[in-house]
């Protein structure tokens, strides 16, 4: 698909573009594994689940590929309950 600009920017005079990249993210690079490491270490420090880290199994079933609204409303609900 190509688009055709109608207008110059001051940046793509000095900055030629070819093409345009966008990832849709775990295209290019698996970045679960990162996103595991950081939220376990988060939630256990804000004492979640009891302050025991989250598991990969929960991690995947709840936060994996959802959008942050809806891993939002599965944390929240289960902080409440604990509390």
């Amino acid at each position: 698909m190509v688009f055709s600009v109608k207008f110059k920017s001051a940046f793509t005079s000095l900055v030629p573009l070819k093409a345009i990249l966008f990832d849709v993210d775990g295209t290019l690079c698996d970045s679960d594994p990162i996103h595991l490491a950081v939220l376990r270490e988060l939630l256990q420090e804000i004492g979640f689940n009891g302050g025991d880290p989250i598991d990969e199994y929960f991690f995947v079933q709840n936060i994996a590929g959802k959008h942050d609204d809806d891993i939002a409303v599965v944390l929240f609900l289960m902080i409440s309950r604990e509390v």
